[in-house]
């Protein structure tokens, strides 16, 4: 497997997307619900956005169940490396608190990265 330039960038492109995306639904949601509901239908969206772009855009793929059912794993995956992540830095590191999350959020994106197309891209 290859690294593809095209598909990284794309990959972050629609990252950022997805980000912008989520962040909108959850401010609008919130006028109307609870925040933590607003929270939680923004939160399964984005992962279906991501999905959508993911599948369509960057990796250009057949969408089929298989892909569909491993997706919510990634997220899965990334959860528990962030919080190992987030751990070893406020444990060991002379890291901010207030930074940890945005390197780690950075040191995850080609592991992501990586994930998104090991699931996503159809083998040949």
């Amino acid at each position: 497997m290859r690294f593809n330039f095209r598909q990284f960038i794309y990959f972050i492109l629609g990252g950022c997307v997805n980000t912008v995306t989520t962040w909108l639904l959850y401010i609008l949601l919130c006028k109307t619900v609870h925040y933590q509901i607003a929270w939680f239908i923004a939160y399964f969206l984005g992962i279906v956005v991501a999905y959508c772009i993911n599948i369509a855009i960057v990796f250009q793929g057949r969408s089929n169940i298989k892909k569909i059912m491993q997706y919510p794993f990634i997220y899965l995956l990334q959860y528990f490396f962030s919080t190992l992540l987030i751990f070893l830095f406020v444990n060991t590191e002379k890291i901010p608190n207030n930074i940890i999350p945005g390197l780690v959020a950075v040191l995850l994106v080609p592991v992501s990265f990586f994930m998104n197309r090991f699931v996503l891209e159809d083998r040949k």
